[in-house]
């Protein structure tokens, strides 16, 4: 993913969440900030808003 080292340091930071025992990992948010930073698309630069007002 542009914006990230590498997989395994992406991977140590993700967030857990487990639904019906099944654990699902996504990004931390630190790293989906640098992720959308990098993409520089207009809806990448609109969410990077909306996650800022939620730190």
């Amino acid at each position: 993913m542009p914006g990230l080292p590498d997989f395994n340091a992406a991977w140590e930071t993700t967030d857990i969440l487990t639904l019906e025992e099944i654990p699902i990992h996504y990004l931390g948010k630190t790293d989906l900030i640098r992720a959308k930073q990098t993409a520089g698309r207009p809806q990448d630069l609109a969410d990077l808003d909306e996650l800022r007002r939620s730190m």
